[in-house]
């Protein structure tokens, strides 16, 4: 593409902001009556270059459902339902396990930073999981837990602080490591790889029981 050439491009990129078009296409009949959680903030800040219609399906159908878009104190945004997405969220959960056998094959065949990437999925995708269980959606977050352990809070769902604290410890310390590990950026060992495994166990099994809380 020529506009990678120019000097405005260069200079973007060194600022670490990417001037990429990255189209979406959807089917105007299927955003009638099902919310595509990716096509959230094309009602918001999005450029339509075709297909004002579907946007403003979409729109509705936000209203329909009570959805609300926060802006954050940290520069982000997330999406408020009224009700929980209990399909989305067998899907995440189901991802969930997948990601966490996928962590223990690498493991066993001695693939330590897969195991740990995978690891870290699995973590982002239950937690993910119990999100949209609560009505939220958090985009472009890798590290879910805060802003999950804000909602179970203001949901009335008691976690103890230990636990609440550890949760927050592993979901952020296997974030930063996610990117590292798929990009073999780090060569990381046997021990961090087991230690990874270990902190997915303990999300997972501690988030079973909030599950069947929240179904």
């Amino acid at each position: 593409v020529g506009m990678r050439k120019s000097d405005e491009y260069k200079k973007l990129m060194n600022r670490k902001i990417y001037p990429e078009v990255h189209p979406f296409f959807i089917d105007k009949e299927s955003v009638k009556n099902e919310l595509l959680y990716v096509s959230l903030d094309a009602t918001d800040h999005g450029i339509v270059l075709k297909g004002e219609q579907a946007v403003e399906n979409i729109k509705k159908l936000i209203k329909k459902k009570g959805g609300k878009r926060i802006s954050l104190p940290n520069g982000k945004w997330c999406w408020i339902f009224n009700m929980g997405d209990k399909k989305r969220a067998k899907l995440l959960f189901d991802a969930a396990v997948e990601c966490k056998i996928h962590a223990e094959i690498s493991f066993d065949r001695k693939a330590w930073n897969m195991a740990i990437r995978r690891a870290q999925e699995s973590v982002e995708l239950e937690l993910t999981g119990m999100m949209a269980l609560l009505g939220t959606h958090y985009p472009k977050e890798h590290d879910q837990a805060p802003m999950l352990l804000r909602r179970m809070g203001v949901k009335g769902i008691k976690i103890s602080e230990d636990i609440r604290t550890k949760i927050e410890q592993i979901s952020a310390d296997l974030a930063r490591k996610r990117g590292p590990a798929l990009h073999q950026e780090q060569g990381y060992d046997k021990e961090t790889a087991q230690d990874a495994i270990e902190k997915m166990n303990f999300v997972l099994d501690k988030m079973r029981k909030y599950e069947e809380l929240l179904k």
